[in-house]
């Protein structure tokens, strides 16, 4: 079996004797070590002499294991935005953006004018004259819902926060904050980040 080498004499790839090749490479003719070398091919570098080095397995099945706890970590923490953030849009239906953006100053101005009734409140003005409604209900109901929305943000930010925390605790729990790993510990890690559930529930 060819093996072929990059720049970086790491193994990339391989073809089936006798096709050759102008390509840098290694002829393996060991079953085992063909085999093994399959199953981390692109993890394996050879030594200063060319060499396949002694422990080679062992040291490439521990990057690939790495880069696999890495990439699930990165897609776990992906998963989790996306839902915090779709879970946040929900909150506000389909309030058209024109009305989001007189949330703050609708907020400021009904908390302004609930300690001082004489406290200007030029956005609620416009709307209490549109709706035809008086401004101590537009009042109580714009802190109503200013309050209730961020309780439910609060929600959703806290379980987020602590579904990321789980997901450190797994690492912590298979010393891959440490420098020294091993196979077992990492292939440990790779099945509980795989079956991590990141599903944000909220009470309604």
């Amino acid at each position: 079996m060819i093996f072929l080498i990059n720049e970086n004499k790491t193994i990339t790839g391989f073809q089936t004797i006798p096709k050759t090749t102008k390509a840098k490479h290694i002829i393996v003719t060991d079953e085992k070590i063909i085999g093994l070398l399959k199953d981390v091919l692109g993890f394996v570098q050879l030594d200063d002499e060319g060499q396949l080095p002694g422990d080679f397995y062992q040291v490439a099945l521990i990057d690939k294991c790495g880069k696999e706890v890495d990439k699930l970590l990165t897609e776990k923490l992906t998963e989790l935005k996306t839902q915090s953030d779709e879970l946040q849009s929900s909150l506000v239906g389909e309030v058209p953006q024109v009305e989001k953006e007189t949330w703050l100053n609708q907020e400021q101005e009904a908390k302004a004018w609930q300690l001082d009734n004489d406290y200007p409140t030029p956005v609620l003005d416009v709307i209490c004259a549109q709706r035809q409604c008086e401004k101590s209900w537009l009042v109580e109901k714009v802190i109503e819902k200013a309050n209730g929305y961020k309780l439910k943000a609060a929600e959703i930010t806290g379980k987020r926060q602590k579904l990321e925390d789980d997901l450190k605790v797994i690492c912590t729990v298979n010393g891959l904050d440490s420098e020294e790993k091993n196979v077992s510990s990492l292939a440990s890690a790779i099945e509980s980040l795989r079956t991590f559930s990141t599903a944000i529930e909220f009470s309604k």
